[in-house]
């Protein structure tokens, strides 16, 4: 089982205890995680149904940052199903809604690849690379290396295509540097799991002789 099935299977059971609480707040989230993984397991339908919903309950509940969230899934939802002006429509409206309330920057950096890809396809080669810059420009201002290496790995891979070796390179560089960087977060993340999951087995020994000490007196 890969990581998305994981996750599959793990929001699954989240949805459920929600749908029985009744906790609708905690729905919006994950109906558009549901939509997330579907679209990353290229389950299109599943994925459109759910991202539907979460986007149709935060509407309601009037999370907007949450039905921007979902209007930008849908976008890339589209991009998969090949239906390119419907794709850079739901694109428009999140980044409208983003910007309305306090842009996400990674989301943002996120929409603008999924703007360049959908323009790739439409062979609008100008309205590409217009707006894979803004994602790398938007996710170099603020620093966020995983969306640092989406969009400068795709600029490189867009270069080397065109033959365009100086800015090919460029790119290469760039897209490993970012890559060196999320290694060394999860790397460091890693080890202070590791140390954690230590000290919890150094305190379960400890309790467990605590108790054995107090059972023989």
């Amino acid at each position: 089982m890969n990581d998305q099935q994981k996750s599959l299977e793990y929001t699954k059971k989240a949805r459920v205890m929600a749908e029985k609480s009744g906790d609708q707040r905690r729905l919006t989230s994950i109906y558009i995680n549901l939509g997330d993984i579907y679209e990353k397991l290229d389950q299109l339908d599943s994925a459109r149904l759910y991202t539907t919903m979460g986007h149709e309950l935060s509407l309601k509940l009037g999370r907007m940052a949450r039905v921007a969230l979902a209007l930008g899934n849908m976008g890339t939802i589209y991009l998969k199903r090949h239906e390119y002006d419907l794709a850079l429509n739901y694109y428009r409206l999140a980044i409208q809604e983003l910007k309305k309330n306090d842009a996400d920057p990674a989301k943002l950096s996120e929409i603008y690849i999924g703007m360049a890809r959908t323009f790739n396809e439409l062979k609008k080669t100008d309205s590409t690379l217009y707006y894979a810059r803004l994602a790398y420009q938007q996710a170099a201002e603020n620093f966020s290396p995983q969306d640092i290496l989406n969009s400068s790995d795709y600029l490189y891979q867009y270069y080397k295509k065109a033959g365009r070796t100086d800015s090919a390179f460029y790119y290469r560089e760039v897209s490993l540097a970012a890559k060196d960087s999320l290694f060394s977060e999860e790397k460091e993340r890693t080890i202070q799991r590791l140390t954690f999951d230590e000290q919890v087995r150094q305190q379960e020994v400890v309790a467990a002789e605590n108790q054995r000490a107090y059972e023989r007196r």
